[in-house]
């Protein structure tokens, strides 16, 4: 499931393994959005 979207607060992936209509197991990864807004600040100037 995926690709993230960026107003998502945290995404999540979930890998899910079936047989047939049966879910048998799942992988999930918790992770976030990292857009480095403040190394982008640290190279403005606020003119």
């Amino acid at each position: 499931m995926g690709p993230y979207h960026p107003l998502q607060e945290e995404p999540e992936f979930f890998q899910l393994y079936v047989e047939g209509e049966t879910v048998v197991d799942m992988d999930v990864r918790i992770s976030y959005n990292h857009r480095g807004i403040e190394e982008l600040a640290t190279h403005k100037t606020y003119d």
